[in-house]
């Protein structure tokens, strides 16, 4: 029986120890505010994810420490915190024996690192791994058939992961790109606020249509100069995320720029949402990125500058629709 410590309380890990769990493996949750950490261990919810009950054998803890005896260690953190979170866990992770999986999907500001070169700098010599794909925290949770990649070049080591949270209703599709599918599960944010002020300015289904495509492009363009497989966003982590995030209204970076292309304030939007946002911070790191690797990205510059430059919705629109044309 594998041991998973799942690190982060949220809906995401959240689910992800629900499936460890039910693959077998023996689960603790860590989670900093004790209120939520006691609410897992007496009642088995989260706040989080009203209405779901976890299996009382997944516990939860505030403790750094029981990350020694973890073989898998999930990091569901908000990338942003990633790497401070890293540094109080350092001392306790032995990177010869547990295996970290990156399940939070971002890059990081001032670096412009994905997730996986933060760990390499905290915890030199990590075997790392990364797993996304259009998956709802909630969906998972409750066990409906979800599928997702599971990236990591260390054959055995994938092997292993897959072992400890791989199960019928959550079914992983092994990679070696560890590169690509990291790319796909941030860009991918910030691909759904544009559709979603799309959808919120009334442009209908065509428009949307037009920026997930284009928007799978500049994701692709990026990913390749990051060394990234192109057939990687072709995949779940790539196009199946890319469509379930910029399509529903359960995504959070969607129901953002829905809000903005109603006409809502950012910052207004932003303190009444109590959950994570990630393309809203990975809208400032992926223009820094692209800079440093000349990578043409117009949509992702379209939300830059209404996010962070005060471009009204309208003036944000004219200046992607009339750039120069350009072969597909």
């Amino acid at each position: 029986m594998a041991k998973v410590l799942v690190i982060g309380a949220g809906a995401w890990g959240t689910a992800l120890a629900v499936v460890a769990q039910k693959a077998g493996s023996d689960v603790t949750i860590w989670g900093r505010p004790l209120d939520d950490v006691d609410k897992i261990n007496t009642s088995h919810q989260v706040k989080n994810l009203p209405g779901i009950t976890l299996n009382s054998s997944i516990k939860a803890t505030s403790n750094t420490a029981i990350a020694k005896t973890a073989d898998i260690i999930i990091l569901a953190v908000p990338s942003q915190a990633l790497r401070s979170v890293l540094e109080v866990f350092k001392i306790h992770i032995d990177p010869k024996q547990s295996k970290l999986v990156i399940a939070c999907k971002g890059i990081e500001k001032k670096t412009c690192k994905l997730m996986s070169e933060v760990i390499d700098d905290v915890i030199p010599g990590a075997t790392i791994a990364a797993i996304s794909g259009p998956n709802f925290a909630s969906e998972v949770a409750k066990t409906l058939p979800a599928a997702a990649t599971l990236a990591c070049p260390d054959k055995k080591a994938r092997e292993q992961i897959l072992d400890a949270i791989g199960y019928v209703n959550f079914r992983l599709y092994l990679s070696t790109d560890i590169m690509g599918v990291q790319v796909g599960g941030a860009l991918k944010n910030v691909i759904a606020i544009a559709t979603g002020v799309a959808a919120g300015r009334g442009l209908g289904d065509n428009t949307i249509a037009l920026i997930i495509t284009r928007g799978l492009a500049e994701i692709a363009r990026l990913g390749v100069k990051k060394k990234a497989k192109p057939e990687t966003f072709q995949g779940l982590s790539g196009i199946g995320d890319l469509m379930l995030t910029c399509m529903s209204s359960q995504s959070r970076n969607y129901k953002l720029g829905r809000s903005i292309g109603r006409g809502a304030e950012i910052s207004d939007i932003l303190d009444s949402t109590k959950m994570t946002v990630e393309g809203f911070h990975t809208a400032a790191s992926i223009i820094d990125l692209a800079k440093k690797l000349k990578v043409d990205m117009p949509i992702c510059q379209m939300v830059y500058s209404i996010l962070y430059e005060g471009k009204t919705v309208n003036e944000a629109i004219n200046t992607l629709l009339t750039r120069p044309i350009r072969e597909e």
